[in-house]
């Protein structure tokens, strides 16, 4: 086996898949050849010359929540256990600038003062 070889297998994928696919399918014999080559069957990994396509990945796929989804959200997490306050308090975190953030700590050690819960019982 040659780096040719392994380079005619990444040209025929490039034809049928994308380029992360691709990418994906060359570190199967890449990770062969490095086992073998290790166990002294062969001398040199012949994937190890072989570069997979370019690929960068430019803007994330995760998706942004638009302010009336984020309300939405926020408004049905129950606040009435310290569980719901803790949650709403992260999703607030994330979702939100800081004062959100400042009202939960403040709604948390009001409902502590009330007696809702142990202090070193809050999650």
């Amino acid at each position: 086996m040659k780096p040719v070889h392994v380079a005619a297998y990444v040209e025929e994928l490039q034809g049928e898949l994308s380029a992360p696919s691709v990418k994906q399918h060359l570190a199967g014999p890449r990770m062969l050849f490095d086992w073998l080559v290790v166990g002294g069957a062969m001398e040199v990994n012949p994937a190890h010359a072989v570069r997979g396509p370019k690929y960068s990945s430019r803007k994330g796929k995760t998706p942004v929540l638009d302010r009336e989804e984020a309300r939405a959200l926020l408004e049905s997490i129950d606040t009435g256990t310290l569980t719901g306050l803790r949650d709403r308090c992260s999703s607030a975190r994330w979702s939100t600038p800081s004062p959100a953030s400042a009202r939960c700590e403040d709604e948390r050690a009001r409902l502590l003062h009330a007696g809702a819960a142990r202090p070193d019982a809050v999650p």
